[in-house]
């Protein structure tokens, strides 16, 4: 079993199916206007089965994106947590 050193925020990535890559996320608890507040994550069993998310387009460096996708289309960053 694998253990995390302290409840930090996981960095989390959505699978854009269309262009085969994996996206820096934030996930969306309110959006109201363009306000909007952002959900932090400690453990992925906190995602209920579909999420509402905002993600970075891969070819770019600040187009985002909004949706709802499944929770299976979402990973925690490689190498952004640390191991006990």
């Amino acid at each position: 079993m694998v253990s995390i050193t302290e409840n930090q925020p996981l960095k989390l990535e959505y699978y854009l199916e269309a262009e085969r890559e994996w996206c820096k996320l934030e996930i969306i608890s309110k959006l109201i206007g363009r306000t909007e507040e952002t959900v932090v994550i400690t453990s992925l069993e906190q995602l209920p089965n579909y999420v509402h998310i905002k993600y970075l387009y891969p070819k770019s460096e600040n187009v985002w994106f909004y949706d709802k996708v499944n929770k299976d289309d979402i990973r925690i960053k490689p190498g952004s947590i640390t191991l006990m």
